[in-house]
């Protein structure tokens, strides 16, 4: 083919990419790639394209391809470290970032890689690096102050974290993430109040978030504000009546008051699995507190030990 009718094919397979319509534009770029096997923006592409239809395998191999061909592509190296990342490979990301070439290494989307690929491993100093310098590159980009944040906060620097939320919110003043971090952050340096406020933002932004009101209720009972943490836990089980992080406080909320029936409508429920997690890092932490919990409940063995299979499942592949 000319390379006009080339142009004419790849114009074709991005306008079905972008409209959605998923097999006319593999068909396209396949078709460019039987001429041209070693063109890299078409077998970015055609990675992007099987990653979407849930073919992660198929989409590593054409990321890989066109790295081969292309190595200084950051769009297929961040791609494929982000695919690492998403199934735990840490060490595989890692390496995906590591083997940049010079020329590419510095350009912002690698070093933010960078920097998530450092938190996942737990390396916080490498994380604040990399984020600090894609905030001198690109210095307005409200999820790289977030990030920075995270790091800065891993290393338990609580007050640099700090700032660095609020430089996100002045760029995205509605980023419910980093109101969070900055309620948990402002409790940690004993600033009670402004935790309560943040985390009370988000709450009214996201009431059916469980995570804000997990950690409200944590703070206040840290605090021993038992009004507040009683009315706070009303509001968690009217918003989030499904959330499994809510199990637990309900617990304590129904032995306190004394309804027993309660109690053993939520174990019942929680043996059913009619509790749903809102991810595996929630399952893990929600379980962490249930089965300890637990033990100073009537529950059936099977529950029990049905808990405890789960937990050890989702717990390997989270630490």
């Amino acid at each position: 083919r000319t390379p006009a009718e080339l142009q004419t094919q790849w114009a074709a397979a991005i306008d079905a990419h972008r409209n959605d319509r998923n097999a006319d534009a593999r068909a396209a770029y396949d078709a460019i790639l039987a001429d041209e096997p070693g063109h890299a923006p078409t077998l970015h592409l055609r990675g992007v394209l099987r990653r979407e239809d849930g073919d992660a395998d198929g989409a590593a191999v054409d990321f890989t391809a066109a790295l081969a061909v292309a190595p200084a592509d950051e769009k297929s190296r961040v791609a494929l470290a982000q695919m690492a990342l998403s199934e735990y490979r840490v060490a595989d990301a890692r390496r995906i970032i590591a083997t940049a070439p010079e020329s590419a290494a510095a350009r912002v989307s690698l070093l933010r890689t960078h920097g998530h690929v450092a938190l996942a491993g737990r390396d916080g100093a490498t994380a604040v690096n990399a984020f600090a310098a894609a905030i001198r590159a690109e210095p307005f980009d409200a999820e790289t102050h977030f990030n920075h944040g995270v790091a800065l906060q891993m290393l338990r620097y609580l007050g640099d974290a700090a700032r660095a939320y609020q430089r996100a919110l002045e760029i995205a003043p509605a980023m419910l993430d980093a109101h969070f971090n900055l309620g948990v952050v402002f409790e940690e340096l004993g600033e009670t109040d402004s935790a309560i406020t943040a985390l009370e933002y988000v709450i009214a932004q996201k009431p059916a978030g469980a995570e804000a009101h997990r950690a409200l209720l944590d703070v206040l009972a840290r605090h021993q504000r038992g009004a507040q943490w009683m009315r706070a836990f009303e509001r968690f089980e009217q918003n989030c009546p499904d959330a499994l992080g809510l199990v637990a406080n309900a617990l304590e909320y129904y032995q306190y008051m004394g309804d027993y029936a309660k109690i053993h409508r939520y174990i019942d429920r929680l043996g059913k699995a009619g509790f749903k997690p809102a991810n595996e890092l929630d399952l893990v932490d929600s379980l962490e507190q249930l089965l300890y919990l637990m033990l100073f409940f009537d529950v059936a063995p099977d529950t029990h030990a049905a808990l405890y299979a789960t937990y050890d499942k989702a717990a390997r592949r989270v630490y």
